[in-house]
């Protein structure tokens, strides 16, 4: 699952193709070790401040669910009949208790063939308990029948705190109060989802066979795991569709969705891959999911294991919960995936169809056995979109979006570090943070690096062939790559699974006397952190010369010494960006080292660190030829390097680096036009300088013709960068694009009224937020700086403006309008109205995000 939150917080981020291990040097170095007096080898961190999270003890085995449904939508509730086949997992056993949230249980019996035997049950909302009719011993089966009605939208109030949090089961616009949006039902199991919409074991080591028989209006289209083996119509104008998984998998990917589907149908090798999307995003569907069927093959060719189930269907649907979801067979996903060719051009998401896809392996077909080891369900699925990248698009574009997760999981580690398999958490949900997803996708790849291609993939085919359909802990990862490598491999498990952190470097080159040296010490917290055991590669570079040396750090601070024949031109330290460091500080390497590994280094990740040691106020860069050159590179991260703000130039640099962003806003690529405009826009005040008379207006009229380009992105930036270097002309083409109707460029023109202090800005603001034709991250950007615009205004067009956010907030339902509603609403300020229209929405709310951003308010 790639979480929303998550997505918000990275914003849910170095090839190494068919690698071999780098070669020796040729002279062999003398290291000289100096262990830090504060380090401590076992690196252990103190004793946990969360519980002890065990996997669930099985006691029974669950073969297969059969689930019968229908929906009350005005009630918003499920019909529901369940037939649980089981047997005691080992020891005899004459009680069952299932997981079941908010139910209204109608009856509880034992089922053999139509007949039906009642059974004695308690139940708090929570847990079914069932005494059964006799003790069962582990060979024998048994079928538990329950008829009841799941209430999810009324969990808040029928069970605690921790267990409403996972609605399961969510309506949206279920009495089609909103004009303009469709009427969809989905179901959300991870975490623990899916106990409030039927019964079950729910915990991520059980696994089953199941099948749905789902009933609806016969307009509707639904989706399940497995295949659709029958649909029929009913009397009544309904039809039941029946959906079957034969491959056993764990409950809390089961899923259902419903709604009024186009289905755009592709094929992988015979198998159905289809696309559930809004009627009026049919035409767009295979431009989105289109790399689906090549992206089976691929990973189905790479892991050396086929896909496995039977058919694989994505569908996208309103106010999702999460970014997407693996569903067995059938992937969720969120809004975004829903857009047009233009806002393609901006973000194709494809990061997450790869995620999602690749979890088809890791997280279904292979599970982990508890939430501690959620990482190798996301830490793989993250890395399964390195290799996709990688295979599809090459080296630089693989290694950049490897080094955006490392600072994802940087800036998440500086405020704390766990292990990434962590027994010792505040619950499941705690789990799905940077340190599973992103952490766990860059010690993949440190692990293929150490291995070679050739183990890895190999010991990822015996991984995922002795463990199908099975759920794993991180030893079964270990011992499978141990078993193909021969190695001893707990060192790596150790450091980097079970302990915290990671290397905090500071490095010292110096050359002298035909001898090379590097310190490399480990400065990180070692009362939280081991001293970590790590590989130092090196590029070490004379003119166009390239060598390769490759040596161990085994203690805190090492030294190594080389001896060479020539001074180096620069040396670059894990030139393929393949070590999960952060390095803190390097000394000994000037700018015009730096210059030449902007010059020669061979990757964007070496590009990339010289452009921003360059561009710190201590370094510098004299040779603006070096980075205007980089607007030529044939990969787009590279071009948009060139676009990084230096200082301290002089009028001539800055001409030539102006001139080159003018050059830039006609990229073929859509982010680099648009940061090229951005960088126009940051240095408006250069633009307006009179020697820069010519430049300006040029950049004044390229920014007008891009006002008009194929991408959004780019027409926002350009008008709000138009703005920025001629106002009055800004505010004319704003007042302009407002009359038009273009929504996609709400958000800019608003910011522009306002910013104009025109008397057309309010309206032109509520109009839009309250217009259902206005998508919702059109209103998001609307939102933003809303509140506290609003805070300057008169007291009628405060309580206008209010009262909109105020419906908003109400009567909304998507998360993350009521989310940034909320937000605007606290930036006008704290007054006895809202205080009090907080507290009485507090009561009652459910949403953690929106609840969060509540409290903020009232805590002020």
């Amino acid at each position: 699952m790639k979480s929303q939150s998550l997505i918000l917080s990275m914003v849910l981020l170095m090839c190494l193709g068919c690698k071999t291990r780098v070669p020796k040097p040729d002279h062999q170095p003398t290291t000289t070790t100096t262990p830090t007096n504060n380090a401590t080898p076992a690196g252990r961190p103190a004793s946990p401040s969360f519980p002890y999270r065990a996997s669930e003890t099985k006691t029974f085995d669950l073969i297969h669910t059969r689930l019968s449904v229908s929906f009350d939508w005005e009630k918003e509730q499920m019909k529901g009949e369940a037939t649980l086949t089981l047997r005691p997992w080992f020891a005899a056993a004459d009680k069952v208790e299932f997981d079941a949230k908010g139910f209204i249980i109608h009856q509880v019996a034992l089922k053999s063939g139509n007949d039906l035997r009642k059974l004695k049950y308690d139940y708090d909302n929570e847990k079914l308990s069932i005494q059964l009719d006799r003790s069962y011993a582990k060979e024998e089966t048994l079928s538990v029948y329950i008829d009841y009605t799941a209430r999810p939208s009324e969990l808040a109030s029928l069970v605690s705190e921790e267990a409403a949090e996972d609605q399961g089961l969510y309506f949206i616009n279920a009495r089609g109060e909103t004009a303009g949006k469709p009427r969809q039902i989905w179901t959300q199991g991870e975490s623990h989802g899916s106990p409030a919409w039927f019964p079950t074991f729910d915990t991520p080591n059980q696994r089953c066979t199941d099948e749905i028989f789902i009933t609806v209006a016969d307009s509707f289209k639904t989706l399940s795991n497995g295949l659709l083996v029958d649909s029929h119509k009913n009397t009544d104008g309904s039809r039941t569709d029946h959906w079957r998984m034969d491959l056993p998998h764990a409950p809390y990917l089961f899923m259902m969705a419903i709604g009024n589907y186009a289905i755009v149908k592709d094929q992988w090798r015979g198998r159905e891959v289809s696309y559930y999307v809004e009627p009026d995003f049919e035409r767009y569907a295979k431009m989105v999911f289109g790399n689906t069927p090549e992206m089976i093959e691929f990973f189905s060719t790479r892991l050396g294991v086929d896909y496995a189930w039977p058919k694989y269907s994505q569908v996208v649907v309103r106010d999702f919960v999460s970014g997407a979801m693996e569903n067995t067979s059938a992937t969720t996903h969120y809004g975004r995936l829903q857009h047009d060719a233009r806002e393609h051009l901006d973000n194709t998401e494809e990061d997450i169809i790869s995620h999602e896809l690749f979890h088809q392996w890791f997280g279904d077909l292979v599970t982990c056995e508890s939430w501690a080891n959620l990482s190798l369900n996301e830490g793989f699925a993250t890395y399964g979109e390195y290799l996709w990248i990688e295979h599809k698009y090459g080296a630089d574009q693989a290694q950049e979006h490897l080094l955006d997760d490392r600072r994802g999981y940087l800036r998440s580690a500086s405020r704390g570090i766990y292990p990434i398999i962590r027994y010792h958490h505040q619950s499941a949900d705690a789990m799905f943070d940077a340190h599973s997803y992103a952490k766990g996708g860059q010690v993949l790849h440190m692990l293929r690096t150490q291995v070679g291609d050739d183990a890895f993939f190999a010991a990822l085919k015996r991984y995922l062939t002795v463990n199908a359909f099975d759920d794993v802990e991180i030893h079964k990862l270990r011992l499978a790559f141990e078993e193909v490598t021969g190695q001893d491999l707990n060192w790596f498990f150790d450091q980097w699974f079970l302990q915290a952190g990671h290397p905090e470097l500071e490095l010292t080159h110096d050359f002298h006397n035909g001898k090379y040296t590097l310190r490399v010490q480990q400065v990180q917290d070692f009362t939280q952190s081991p001293v970590f055991r790590i590989p130092v590669a090196l590029d070490y570079v004379v003119g166009t010369k390239h060598k390769a040396i490759q040596v161990w750090m085994e203690t805190a601070d090492t030294t190594f010494e080389f001896d060479v024949n020539a001074a180096p031109t620069y040396v670059s330290f894990d030139p393929e960006r393949s070590l999960l460091c952060n390095v803190r500080k390097v000394s000994g390497m000037d700018a015009a080292a730096w210059t030449q590994q902007l010059k020669s280094g061979k990757g964007f990740g070496e590009k990339a660190e010289a452009v921003t040691r360059l561009s710190a106020p201590q370094t510098g860069i004299a040779d603006v030829s070096a980075l205007t050159a980089l607007a030529k590179n044939a990969y787009r991260g590279t071009r948009l390097l060139a676009l990084t703000p230096f200082v301290g130039l002089n009028d001539a640099q800055q001409d030539q680096v102006l001139e080159m962003a003018l050059q830039l806003v006609d990229d073929p690529e859509a982010d680099v036009r648009s940061n090229a405009i951005a960088y126009l826009g940051d240095g408006a005040a250069l633009l307006q300088t009179p020697a820069r008379a010519a430049i300006m207006a040029q950049a004044i009229t390229r920014l007008g013709k891009a006002v008009g380009d194929s991408s959004y992105s780019v027409s926002r930036l350009a008008l709000e960068n138009i703005f920025a270097i001629d106002s009055a002309g800004g505010r004319g083409m704003a007042e302009q694009l407002m009359n038009g109707g273009e929504k996609h460029l709400s958000g800019s023109i608003a910011r522009i009224l306002r910013e104009s202090n025109s008397d057309k800005a309010l309206p032109y603001v509520l109009e839009q937020l309250r217009n259902p034709a206005v998508g919702s991250s059109v209103k998001t950007s609307l939102l933003r700086g809303f509140g506290g615009w609003l805070k300057d205004r008169n007291v009628q067009e405060q309580q206008e403006g209010a009262a909109v956010l105020k419906d908003m907030i109400t009567n909304n339902k998507e998360r993350w309008l009521r989310f940034f509603a909320v937000q605007s609403l606290s930036e006008m300020g704290k007054n006895e109205e809202t205080t009090a229209f907080f507290k009485k929405l507090q009561e009652k709310e459910g949403d953690e995000f929106v609840k969060s951003a509540i409290d903020r308010y009232l805590k002020q």
